[in-house]
């Protein structure tokens, strides 16, 4: 008898699997080989156990719209984030992402985002000419006070963004994962400061198809919706992993118009079955043929 996988073991398999390799690699950007994407995405899920309690589905099509983003899902680096809400698993995309993608658009010269702390000297000025002065103090910085984004164009225009404390605390109480305690909001909370910021200063810039997809995603997520970019959504089924049927929606896309239940696994299932045993009665060669 043989040993039942363990649920990180059956997920590792599905996707290093050869279809759902296949379907990253054609959904990553050249630069980001996919090897190394797969190997993301599972240490991401190891560090977070209740990952492996979420709906699988919901699973791998946050784990393809971070690689259509061409994000990296580990944390550490602020690109994107797995989190698991109402045992569905939820793309967010980071600041440190959101920043990626606006300065793939060609726009830009910089974009930047500081936090500013109670201790340290602020000053912003509105009016014909709008300025930011900001000098971190060295020592005890205090509480976070404000954050502010700048984003500088090619043509020297520039564009910013100021949120006090109140309004950033107005925004994470819209998001209905906040509380969670694996929410990006509890593990790097300076961050999603950040990210608040920038989400705001790219929504009045010119924005290019995948930061408007990744900030709409963040939207989304934020008022506890599911929503996918994945063009092929693959049905898995949650006994043995295996990749059983593909389908082909429309983008974007809510993740329940996508995601199937074990009735549409059990379907596949036994549509492939139909199909290997059509294989097997139809004639292989000329030799066959001649035999009827």
């Amino acid at each position: 008898m043989k040993n039942a996988l363990q649920p990180i073991d059956e997920i590792r398999r599905t996707i290093q699997s050869p279809a759902y390799t296949k379907e990253l690699q054609s959904a990553l950007p050249p630069h980001i080989k996919v090897e190394k994407f797969q190997r993301v995405v599972i240490s991401a899920i190891q560090q977070n156990a209740q990952l492996l309690e979420c709906n699988r589905k919901s699973l791998f099509a946050a784990s393809m719209t971070a690689a259509q983003l061409g994000l990296y899902t580990d944390g550490f680096l602020g690109e994107a984030y797995l989190v698991p809400y109402k045992k569905n698993v939820q793309f967010q995309p980071g600041y440190r992402g959101i920043v990626k993608l606006a300065r793939q658009s060609g726009e830009l010269a910089n974009i930047s985002c500081h936090v500013v702390y109670e201790n340290d000297y602020f000053d912003y000025e509105l009016g014909d000419n709008e300025s930011i002065t900001h000098r971190p103090t060295l020592g005890e910085r205090g509480a976070m006070q404000y954050v502010y984004a700048i984003a500088k164009f090619k043509d020297d225009a520039v564009q910013r963004v100021v949120l006090t404390k109140q309004d950033v605390m107005k925004i994470k109480k819209s998001s209905q994962a906040a509380d969670s305690k694996y929410s990006p909001w509890h593990t790097f909370e300076e961050e999603m400061w950040k990210k608040t910021a920038i989400k705001r200063l790219c929504k009045m810039l010119p924005l290019n198809t995948d930061l408007q997809n990744a900030i709409a995603l963040s939207d989304q997520s934020d008022i506890g919706k599911q929503a996918s970019l994945v063009d092929d959504v693959i049905v898995v089924d949650n006994e043995t992993g295996e990749i059983v049927k593909e389908k082909k929606p429309s983008k974007p896309q809510n993740l329940e118009d996508v995601v199937l239940n074990d009735d549409d696994v059990k379907e596949a299932k036994e549509e492939k079955k139909e199909e290997e045993k059509k294989k097997k009665e139809e004639p292989q060669n000329l030799g066959d043929l001649l035999k009827q």
